[in-house]
């Protein structure tokens, strides 16, 4: 798992499939270093903070973080949304360039 670890990565398409991934989470702070440790991760994979417990990716993301949610042992605490649509994404699309 190390080595997928070091060389997980978020593949970008051609062109974006308008779907938006949203990793949502409530982890107790019992898990702290697990929470830390996935939003860290989230963040070095591209994924931009939405709000405080939520983070936004345009691209398919699912197989990444199921494997991160379940190395950090926070399964149950984490829902990946796909949405296709966020008002008001202007900000999103500049920032991931769409």
């Amino acid at each position: 798992k190390e080595i997928r670890f070091e060389e997980l990565h978020i593949q970008k398409p051609k062109k974006w499939d308008t779907i938006w991934r949203i990793v949502m989470f409530d982890i107790p702070k019992a898990k702290n270093k697990a929470r830390d440790a996935l939003r860290q991760r989230l963040k070095s994979l591209g994924f931009l903070q939405f709000q405080e417990s939520a983070w936004v990716h345009p691209y398919p993301c699912n197989q990444e973080v199921e494997f991160l949610v379940e190395l950090f042992g926070v399964y149950p605490y984490v829902q990946l949304i796909e949405a296709s649509k966020i008002q008001n994404d202007l900000k999103l699309r500049e920032h991931f360039k769409l």
